[in-house]
């Protein structure tokens, strides 16, 4: 099973030292695979989370995680009009409707696909972090359609990855934490 997210980029770019350089400002270590540029590569985004809460013995606290990682072009479409009931609808203008996601993405040029495993307890973790980096500093907006949710502040995505580490947390002590140590780059 996977977790799709999608990232709306209007002209500012993600760049990988900011995005780590966030992270840690989040409180999480990470570092991004030397060789991926995340406008350019696509596929598998590597990253490596050094993390004490979550070591299960001393010096085990080092993690490979990461999320699949797609760009595309994006335009926006066109709302749908809507047009007025009865006798008199007939004779008036039809009215574009257009949703607040539709109005929130209406400038945006690239769309960013982030995918999650469920097999990786952390990457749904890195793709909020991510997102949460983007909203706030590449002015992007970040939906996710799980929770048929999209954010453009990115206040409420950390409120959000506090909740995720809450429950991570949880996971680990009650042994259900899903992880890959972290050993070298592959």
């Amino acid at each position: 099973m996977s977790m799709d997210f999608y990232l709306y980029l209007k002209q500012t770019m993600p760049d990988k030292f900011k995005f780590e350089r966030y992270a840690m400002e989040q409180g999480f270590q990470i570092k991004v695979h030397p060789e991926i540029d995340l406008m350019t590569n696509a596929g598998f985004c590597p990253i490596c989370l050094t993390d004490e809460r979550f070591a299960d013995e001393p010096g085990a606290n080092a993690f490979l995680t990461g999320f699949e990682l797609d760009h595309d072009k994006f335009t926006p479409i066109k709302p749908t009009t809507t047009v007025s009931k009865g006798f008199l609808g007939l004779f008036r203008k039809k009215q574009p409707k257009a949703t607040p996601f539709d109005i929130a993405i209406k400038d945006s040029s690239i769309v960013l696909a982030v995918s999650c495993s469920t097999v990786d307890s952390f990457e749904a973790l890195m793709a909020y972090i991510f997102g949460s980096y983007c909203v706030k500093y590449c002015n992007a907006i970040f939906d996710d359609p799980q929770l048929g949710c999209f954010y453009n502040n990115a206040k409420e995505i950390e409120i959000e990855i506090e909740r995720i580490t809450e429950e991570l947390c949880e996971e680990k002590e009650a042994g259900k934490l899903q992880i890959h140590r972290f050993e070298k780059w592959l």
